[in-house]
């Protein structure tokens, strides 16, 4: 048996036929399309993908899913999916198709892969994405929409976030908010940039350093209201963990409540991390009735 996981973005949806050990046996990447009709040709790289042995779809996608009905109920940035059922699509490929959100399905999966049953999962991106496992169950929430990490308030009244609040977390360390900054102060620099610069640059070290205040701001928050085994770091930017994990580690120690041997872990696998929750997901699911 097997099953085909998809881990739908912005611009681009990886696609991937996985076995009951969780080896990806082929794997291709599309663009997800701009327009409700061109994403729903989706489905023809689905069934060419599939064979025999596929017993079932797992669909990670960002926003706020009613992982029951099989609907996203808001993307912030594939807007026209708004509303959309995925009982279309399971309609189309005749089997059971499973949903969830994507920083959902990540942490789902690393909970698997380090064999941990309480965890938070960071996404580190444009956004700030996430996710909790409790007693090896992911946390949704009355309506399915936990796990904003991104949109806790770090500073009242701070820096307007993508999201319309003010002083979220993500508005002073997701990758939109530090790229706005850099642009202030260089040319032509990335936010990769930013941290191999922080290491001979004063302004991109001061940078780095507020970055990393405020992500251990987040972190000692979710630490002393979930109590995990281990914070995990996916995403781009956790390629750059080892110029922050330092001084997020001081902020979060002066700050957690009880002392905490919790572990912090940066995700080997950042990029299929979605995949393979999803993989994970599909293969232990059960199918909801409505």
């Amino acid at each position: 048996m097997n099953v085909v996981v998809l881990d739908i973005g912005g611009t681009n949806t990886r696609i991937a036929r996985v076995s009951e050990r969780l080896n990806i046996e082929e794997e291709i990447e599309i663009k997800s399309g701009k327009s409700l009709e061109e994403f729903m040709s989706i489905v023809e790289h689905i069934r060419k993908i599939m064979n025999e042995g596929t017993k079932k779809i797992g669909i990670a996608v960002a926003g706020a899913v009613d992982y029951k009905e099989k609907m996203l109920k808001k993307s912030p940035n594939l807007p026209f999916l708004n509303n959309f059922s995925f009982l279309k699509i399971e309609e189309n490929v005749c089997i059971p198709l499973f949903l969830e959100n994507d920083a959902n399905a990540a942490a789902f999966g690393a909970s698997r892969r380090f064999n941990l049953s309480h965890i938070v999962y960071i996404t580190l991106g444009t956004g700030i994405g996430g996710g909790v496992v409790i007693d090896n169950e992911i946390l949704r929430g009355y309506q399915g929409y936990a796990g904003e990490i991104g949109h806790i308030t770090v500073v009242p009244f701070g820096k307007r976030c993508s999201c319309g609040n003010r002083g979220c977390l993500e508005a002073y360390t997701g990758g939109w908010a530090l790229q706005r900054e850099i642009n202030k102060k260089w040319k032509n620099k990335t936010v990769k940039d930013l941290f191999d610069l922080a290491k001979e640059n004063r302004k991109a070290r001061r940078m780095v350093r507020c970055f990393s205040t405020f992500l251990g701001i987040g972190v000692a928050s979710l630490i002393n209201i979930f109590n995990p085994q281990a914070i995990i770091f996916g995403g781009k930017m956790s390629y750059s963990y080892p110029y922050f994990c330092d001084k997020m580690k001081e902020v979060v120690k002066r700050r957690s409540y009880l002392p905490s041997n919790v572990q912090f872990i940066r995700d080997p696998l950042p990029d299929k991390a979605g995949l393979l929750g999803m993989a994970y997901i599909a293969l232990e699911g059960k199918v909801w009735k409505r």
